[in-house]
């Protein structure tokens, strides 16, 4: 609902298995149809990663289409602007309450 694409990365082979900590063995191959599903309903993109070579480089290509630039901006006039309102509305309001800017 959002509109957040989602690029989802599938690490490893069909042939994976981790052995938890009951020592039993288990097949843990990544479900690349649900990632693909994934990127696919969030307009995101999906890839799939074996080694580290090719995880490094779907890395690289996701950090060159989704990488931000900094870019410094200068406030001080909104800051300087802002006090100029403040102590105007201050000299306004003496003068209505007052007689006189005080």
């Amino acid at each position: 609902r959002a509109e957040v694409p989602v690029y989802t990365v599938a690490l490893g082979t069909q042939a994976g298995t981790i052995t938890g900590a009951d020592g039993v063995t288990r097949d843990v191959p990544p479900d690349v149809a649900t990632l693909r599903a994934i990127a696919e309903r969030t307009g995101g993109e999906a890839f799939s990663a074996d080694d580290a070579d090719e995880l490094t480089a779907v890395y690289e290509r996701l950090g060159s289409q989704l990488a931000t630039e900094d870019e410094e901006v200068e406030v001080t006039n909104a800051f300087a602007g802002g006090a100029l309102l403040l102590v105007l509305v201050a000299a306004l309001s003496s003068i209505r309450w007052f007689g006189r800017p005080v």
